[in-house]
């Protein structure tokens, strides 16, 4: 018959093995992006790692998120850029989820903007598709843990936007000011996004933000109002 002393010890070894148990786990991971090539690479080398494991890839933001309950994953890979989605409206539906659960931000590349957006979304890490996949490692483990990890240029990206807060004209950001040139220019919102490279639907987003910060209507107004305060450049 087991002493009480015994079952004491036998509770220490056990709870010792779970430890040891949940330590030699891999870290799981899901992945969201929209570019299958992408994901397929991404699980590829995630695997390649005895620490991690892919349990799923998602190319839609909208059900990648909505089975997060489900999979409970350790660290969310998730790219916050998507052809017919705004940057600002996916980093809007991550938020509803960052108490609860761990993001890593993987993306091509960011503004200062979408920098501070993640921040005070609750995201816990920021990250470029151009970063070594041994900084890919170091931040899923650290984000798993608990910590948080935004590269160097994101970092960058955040000083530089906390420089410029207090100078900003009318709080336009450095993207905004520079479609508010290509309109003074009289490049259609289409010509402007196929020459930034982003989204029809993101440059229309900017010039919405544009014209609401310096309270006008139309495009003339723009252009005098541009003109009047030295945001142009003739």
């Amino acid at each position: 018959m087991l002493s009480r002393d015994n079952t004491n010890w036998l509770s220490a070894i056990d709870y010792f093995q779970l430890i040891g148990l949940l330590m030699l786990m891999p870290i799981q991971v899901i992945i969201i992006d929209e570019q299958q090539l992408l994901t397929d690479a991404l699980t590829h080398l995630i695997d390649s790692s005895a620490d991690f494991r892919v349990t799923a890839s998602f190319n839609s933001h909208h059900e990648g998120l909505s089975r997060l309950a489900e999979l409970k994953p350790d660290v969310i890979l998730c790219d916050i850029k998507a052809r017919f989605h705004l940057t600002e409206d996916i980093v809007s539906e991550m938020a509803k989820y960052t108490h609860s659960f761990n993001f890593l931000v993987l993306t091509g590349f960011a503004e200062s903007s979408e920098v501070m957006a993640c921040l005070q979304a609750g995201i816990r890490g920021f990250i470029l598709k151009n970063q070594p996949h041994d900084e890919l490692f170091f931040a899923l483990k650290r984000i798993s843990g608990g910590g948080v990890h935004y590269c160097m240029e994101a970092q960058a990206l955040q000083l530089r936007s906390y420089d410029k807060t207090a100078f900003r004209p009318f709080g336009l950001t450095v993207r905004e000011k520079e479609v508010l040139q290509l309109l003074f220019q009289d490049q259609s919102p289409k010509d402007i996004a196929r020459r930034l490279n982003v989204d029809r639907k993101t440059v229309d987003s900017h010039k919405r933000n544009i014209f609401q910060k310096l309270g006008i209507q139309t495009m003339t107004q723009l252009v005098k109002f541009g003109i009047q305060h030295d945001l142009i450049t003739l």
